[in-house]
């Protein structure tokens, strides 16, 4: 069995592993569905892949089991609007950019003039408006 359970080491109460993405992922192996969980932990800026079975119902039973669903805290900034856009929004988005003969001077959405790379890694860094 797989221990999905998280133990706080000062009470011994139980914990499931809290995550702000959570996808059940289907790979064929020699003509078998195989599934397994695809997650991403609060706070982390990456995903884990795991428990995995050929049974479904086994997966959808640690999902159940072991992972709590919750939004993260820290506010959404531009750059991270940009990386959930549909390929429509995105078109748009890179539409409205603007350039200008007279040097590296951009407009990116609301007339926000950024001339250096350092002024657009901060207007990325910051939270979003929209």
């Amino acid at each position: 069995m797989i221990e999905c359970i998280r133990t706080a080491a000062r009470d011994s109460k139980t914990e499931r592993i809290k995550v702000s993405c959570l996808d059940i992922i289907v790979t064929m192996i020699e003509k078998k569905p195989y599934y397994e969980i695809k997650y991403k932990e609060i706070g982390e800026d990456y995903y884990h892949v795991g428990y995995s079975s050929y049974k479904l119902e086994n997966v959808l039973a640690w999902k159940d089991e072991c992972f709590e669903i919750v939004k993260e805290c820290r506010p959404q900034t531009n750059a991270d609007r940009i990386r959930s856009m549909t390929d429509e929004e995105l078109l748009d988005f890179l539409c409205s950019i603007e350039t200008y003969e007279q040097g590296s001077v951009k407009t990116i959405e609301g007339g926000v003039a950024m001339c250096s790379v350092t002024e657009v890694e901060q207007w990325l860094k910051a939270e979003s408006e929209g």
